[in-house]
């Protein structure tokens, strides 16, 4: 049973995120972001409970982790406050007054006449692209790591500490994704694909899971094996496997570490001066203190 578990939890995660949201988006759009929370919850739980049973590592169990309820704030602050207000702000004020200026789809490219859906892929693609610059940068500028650096700061990981963002994170994705999107003319109604792709992908992605994938999938999609590789201690490592759906980008740009042949060893940041604490770590980015970029 255990075997059928770990052959099975995560693309029934894929798929069960997925169909309840694109069956929602078809039949009752209004109700889409709802579906998703929803869903979103329903799986954190289920993972939760998995990372019990079938832990990739037992030291990093939830139970016991001082740190638990700090990663509950940052799952309010970040992704029930700062994610929802980064969408009305970009695909709402500022995509209207884009369209009020003539600003949208300036370049005459985005496939207006197209079915929906083939929007809807076109960008997830597009925007991973963007997301996986947005991503690579904050590791590489001093500022933007100040910000990303909190997500890293974890040594074990678990499915409660992936929304562990500084809620400037969103605002930046808002800024270096969204906003690419729909200049480039994707349709403001749609790019909040990208986010539900990025949860769905990002939810599995941080478990304490001890999934068994195949070496291939590796290679199509980020799985969790994928993704734990970036939050290593080692720096070489966590500067690669940027891409947050498709590893193509990472091929493509030298970043890709292959999780068939490299293995993660301890997660978190070597010499980690940065402040501990909920409210320390939303003040962080504000404080002049020294900082380096990850990259260094």
């Amino acid at each position: 049973m255990t075997r059928v578990l770990q052959r099975t939890l995560w693309p029934f995660c894929i798929v069960a995120n997925t169909a309840p949201i694109v069956a929602t988006a078809v039949w009752f759009p209004q109700f889409l972001s709802a579906v998703s929370a929803g869903i979103t919850v329903l799986l954190l739980l289920l993972l939760v409970h998995a990372e019990e049973g079938i832990p990739y590592r037992s030291d990093w169990s939830t139970r016991g982790d001082p740190e638990l309820w700090r990663d509950m704030g940052h799952t309010l602050a970040y992704a029930a406050f700062a994610v929802n207000a980064t969408r009305v702000l970009f695909l709402g004020a500022l995509a209207g007054a884009l369209g009020r200026l003539g600003l949208l789809n300036l370049f005459q490219v985005w496939p207006t006449r197209g079915p929906r859906w083939l929007q809807v892929v076109v960008i997830i693609v597009i925007g991973d692209l963007f997301e996986y610059a947005y991503h690579r940068l904050s590791h590489v500028h001093p500022w933007l790591w100040r910000i990303h650096a909190i997500h890293h700061t974890p040594v074990r990981l678990s499915v409660v500490k992936g929304a562990r963002h500084h809620f400037l994170y969103a605002l930046g994705r808002g800024t270096m994704v969204w906003l690419p999107l729909l200049l480039v003319g994707a349709p403001a109604s749609l790019v909040y694909w990208q986010f539900i792709v990025v949860t769905v992908a990002g939810l599995p992605a941080h478990a304490n899971v001890n999934f068994w994938l195949p070496g291939w999938l590796h290679r199509l999609a980020v799985t969790p094996e994928y993704h734990r590789i970036h939050h290593s201690v080692d720096l070489p490592l966590c500067n690669s496997n940027f891409a947050i759906v498709f590893p193509f980008w990472d091929m493509v740009f030298g970043t890709h570490s292959d999780p068939v042949l490299v293995r993660m060893g301890e997660a978190g940041l070597q010499g980690d001066e940065h402040p501990t604490g909920l409210v320390q770590e939303m003040k962080g980015p504000f404080i002049s203190v020294a900082t380096v970029s990850r990259s260094e």
